[in-house]
């Protein structure tokens, strides 16, 4: 499949529909109406949407920035928009928005069985620092951590001041 010419922008109120159709269809346990609205207005969490013409919502991805910590907690594409660069797009704007902030480290949580999203995070250097047994209630599946250093000489867990 050939590359697709996704328009990056920045969520706004508008897309909360969007942003459900994609939920219902990519996650096990979509967030609610009311969840992803709150984070549309959290001082901490940045949503970031792919479009293109006809379709307000191809993807998105959701993070929040906690001092100089990135914590991914959403990427979602349509699936029969999926394995057309949307999600690499999305996560290099918000690593690049990420960064310019002051993020030192990356980090969030998948599911050990998603091969896509591993394959995903593994070409942006995501690598496993830990696992959260139990983490995915619906199946009761343990979470895989992956943590990616955005500047050199932080690792996450090192914010004692050794940088």
């Amino acid at each position: 499949m050939k590359p697709e010419r996704f328009r990056l922008r920045r969520a706004a109120d508008a897309d909360v529909d969007g942003l459900l159709k994609v939920e219902q269809t990519a996650f096990p346990r979509p967030w609610s109406r009311r969840l992803m609205e709150d984070e549309l207005v959290c001082e901490f969490s940045r949503l970031w949407v792919i479009d293109d013409p006809g379709v307000p919502v191809v993807g998105y991805l959701c993070y929040r920035l906690i001092a100089d910590e990135m914590s991914i907690l959403r990427i979602g594409v349509l699936p029969h928009r999926r394995g057309r660069g949307a999600a690499c797009r999305l996560l290099e704007a918000g690593i690049g928005e990420a960064v310019t902030q002051g993020a030192a480290t990356a980090f969030l949580e998948v599911r050990p069985s998603n091969a896509s999203a591993l394959r995903l995070y593994e070409k942006f250097d995501f690598i496993p620092t830990g696992k959260r047994p139990g983490y995915f209630p619906d199946t009761g599946e343990a979470a895989l951590i992956l943590t990616k250093v955005l500047r050199k000489g932080h690792t996450r867990g090192n914010e004692g001041g050794n940088t």
